[in-house]
């Protein structure tokens, strides 16, 4: 029988460490042909929009999808998972916890995989709202880091911010004094605002530097200066598919001239061994995740395994 999930069940459910021990599972099951996932469907209407995301794990036997809503007042998240078996709907749930975590998760995951030597190194977060503080947690777990620099254009919010991070994960967390303090040293950069201009140029990056834009994922906002794309040695993505309608920083150094998608790697056939990552400590890597389907998915599974192993959760009527 079908169950349903709240968010605070999930809670109970569900850690950062679990979270980053699925999402290297699953981009490891992609490369080897196992994943479906398909490009998020926006539908807008006034006021606001409808999102669907939906994708599977063959081998796993199951798909399903997170579907939400946007408008002013704010998102409404769902996740609805199936069988392919033939057991049908396995799981309605709320899908905000596992957004989160999914989503800093996915910056950890990539800042372990790309960074090298620099991966336990100073970190620079620019961006101190909501999403960053699963950032900060994601990229904290994956990698170790005990320094973590926050700059955001707002002294207060980014000292507030700082302070609430370092007491929640009891690491250094400080609020830089400028942009250039929180870049120097640092050996992974993390973006994750919803600005229409860049917040970090191309000259501020320097050799060995890895960065992650997590923000954006639409064409008309860009976090990153398009120079930087064709500044760097690799550039990555989640799902090139899903960034080829998305990923407005790349489309727009694109349009420039300043990169090709034959330039493009998939963060897949980085953990899988089927393109190369970093090569030396002196590349500069940009890494531009979306948010994808799959994830969404993964994570949903092993929460409905073991809501049905603990009998946590609702059943739904047949």
């Amino acid at each position: 029988m079908a169950i349903y999930l709240t968010e605070g069940e999930i809670s109970q459910l569900l850690t950062m460490d679990e979270t980053l021990s699925i999402l290297d599972e699953l981009f490891r099951a992609r490369a080897r042909g196992e994943i479906i996932n398909k490009p998020r469907v926006r539908v807008g209407y006034p006021g606001g929009n409808y999102n669907l995301m939906p994708a599977g794990w063959t081998t796993h036997g199951i798909v399903g999808h997170k579907s939400y809503t946007v408008t002013p007042k704010g998102a409404s998240f769902q996740i609805v998972l199936y069988g392919t078996d033939g057991s049908g709907l396995l799981a309605v749930m709320g899908g905000g916890r596992i957004s989160g975590l999914r989503t800093g998760a996915a910056t950890g995951y990539a800042a372990k995989l790309l960074a090298g030597a620099h991966a336990g190194s100073p970190v620079a977060v620019i961006g101190a709202g909501f999403q960053a503080t699963m950032q900060v947690n994601g990229i904290v777990a994956a990698t170790g880091a005990t320094d973590v620099r926050i700059w955001s254009r707002t002294p207060e919010k980014r000292a507030a911010f700082a302070a609430k991070m370092a007491e929640t994960t009891g690491v250094g967390v400080r609020a830089a004094t400028s942009a250039e303090d929180a870049l120097d040293g640092a050996g992974v950069i993390v973006t994750i605002t919803a600005s229409a201009d860049p917040v970090l140029m191309a000259d501020q990056v320097k050799p060995g530097q890895t960065v992650i834009a997590a923000g954006i994922n639409s064409w008309w906002k860009g976090e990153i200066d398009p120079a930087l794309y064709e500044k760097a040695d690799l550039v990555v993505v989640d799902d090139i598919d899903n960034a080829k309608v998305e990923a407005g920083e790349i489309m727009r150094a694109g349009e420039l001239g300043r990169i090709s998608w034959d330039r493009v790697v998939a963060l897949h056939d980085i953990s899988g061994g089927l393109r190369a990552g970093r090569s030396n400590a002196q590349q500069i890597i940009v890494c531009n995740l979306q948010g994808i389907g799959i994830e969404d998915v993964a994570v949903a599974e092993v929460v409905y395994r073991k809501a049905k192993e603990r009998g946590i959760g609702l059943e739904l009527p047949a």
